[in-house]
């Protein structure tokens, strides 16, 4: 009976005109976002260009850092991202003083000599770049530096490129020949090519994938009330955790099924490149990671729409869903090897990086399973409301369910 029940669902599900909206939005963004994914060629001696990385070393950190803010404090236009939108705040007052103690003990310069610098800087370069390299006091420690910048940061509203979360992206230094070839290395052998491509591909589809299916298990609750098939499901012997798991499992297959279909095309770039340098690829690493990154964030979006469109009959388990995914979009960490922290969308938009992988594994890991038991607890109180709700114990939009069970029996 519940295999039945299931199919019948994806067979509904296919009649659905949301699920081919939402088809549309998932291949237009893997599109525009992905596409052909750009192979990680090996680095050859004497390139001019071996792209960028993001400098560890404090001392880096501290005089990248120091550099900006003195270019911002030049201009007073600080720049800041408080909910991932770009901002541009101009200090004044008390606020524009407090920000003058702070540069000049990060600097060792007062106001006027540090205005002056900056200006003979800009005054010498024909482009203009956005930082000055400033050398930090002898006595100003790491620890220190740090507290000025997290009050700097509150100054401005916090999202600037003082917070802790955006701080080593200051630091960006070129990389050189060996370091190029290790991350080269690293991706070759240690993430057998695909693995690499399989977090980027779940960096980008976990963003679409946390607000998607919200939609679709939305629509089918709301469009099986305005056809009054619960009435039909009330009277029969079907248990209610049968209705909602066939339901919700049915909606997790067919929404896992075309992301699995999008992964066939990188996986092939992936085996076709590794087979022209004779390395080893690992051809499951899409299917893997699809299940163990993405599916439990799918799997959210899904129980929210279910066990809110359930307890309300109402559209608002939409408007739940989407500030959910909007507050964890943009304050999320975007992995600048910083790892993934606790957010519901992690990130990890960096070709490679396997260390910063292997090293916070277990915080990923973590996250994905507390993510999942999450949806299975939203599940089973759906299960719970959809059960006394055929009993006539609970209310309805306002009105007193009758008792299902007694009319059946007659």
């Amino acid at each position: 009976m519940f295999v039945q029940l299931f199919f019948k669902e994806c067979r509904q599900i296919l009649k659905c005109l949301t699920y081919y909206v939402l088809l549309i939005c998932m291949i237009a963004f893997f599109n525009s976002q992905i596409g052909e994914f750009q192979i990680y060629e090996r680095p050859q001696p004497g390139q001019e260009d071996y792209g960028i990385m993001y400098s560890e070393d404090e001392t880096v950190i501290m005089k990248t850092t120091v550099g900006r803010l003195a270019m911002e404090f030049f201009n007073n236009k600080f720049i800041s991202y408080p909910i991932g939108f770009y901002k541009q705040v101009i200090l004044s007052g008390n606020k524009y003083e407090k920000m003058s103690e702070i540069v000049s003990e990060v600097t060792g310069m007062p106001e006027k000599e540090l205005k002056q610098l900056v200006e003979n800087y800009l005054s010498t370069v024909s482009l203009y770049t956005g930082s000055i390299t400033i050398t930090t006091p002898e006595s100003l420690t790491y620890e220190r530096f740090l507290k000025l910048m997290k009050q700097a940061d509150k100054l401005i509203g916090g999202g600037s490129n003082y917070s802790k979360t955006f701080m080593k992206s200051n630091a960006r230094v070129p990389k050189t020949y060996e370091t190029a070839l290790a991350e080269y290395e690293e991706i070759i052998q240690k993430d057998q090519v695909s693995g690499a491509y399989a977090r980027l591909f779940c960096d980008y589809m976990g963003i679409i994938l946390a607000i998607l299916p919200v939609f679709l298990a939305v629509t089918r609750h709301l469009r099986d009330r305005r056809a009054k098939i619960s009435e039909v499901f009330y009277s029969r012997s079907i248990s209610s955790a049968a209705v909602i798991l066939s339901r919700y499992l049915s909606m997790l297959a067919m929404l896992l099924l075309p992301v699995l279909l999008l992964s066939i095309s990188p996986t092939i770039q992936c085996i076709v490149y590794g087979n022209s340098i004779h390395a080893s690829v690992d051809q499951l690493a899409f299917l893997k990671y699809i299940f163990g990154w993405l599916m439990p964030t799918i799997m959210v979006s899904i129980s929210v729409g279910v066990f809110f469109t359930e307890i309300t009959e109402t559209a608002i388990a939409i408007l739940i869903q989407g500030i959910w995914w909007f507050v964890s979009i943009f304050t999320g960490a975007v992995n600048i090897n910083g790892g993934y922290d606790w957010n519901f969308v992690p990130r990890h938009n960096t070709l490679g990086d396997y260390a910063t992988y292997i090293d916070n594994f277990h915080i990923l890991a973590i996250n994905r399973i507390a993510y999942t038991i999450i949806a299975i607890l939203l599940i089973l109180a759906s299960i719970y409301v959809y059960d006394k709700k055929r009993r006539g114990e609970l209310i309805a939009r306002g009105k007193i369910l009758p008792n299902r069970k007694s009319k059946s029996k007659i």
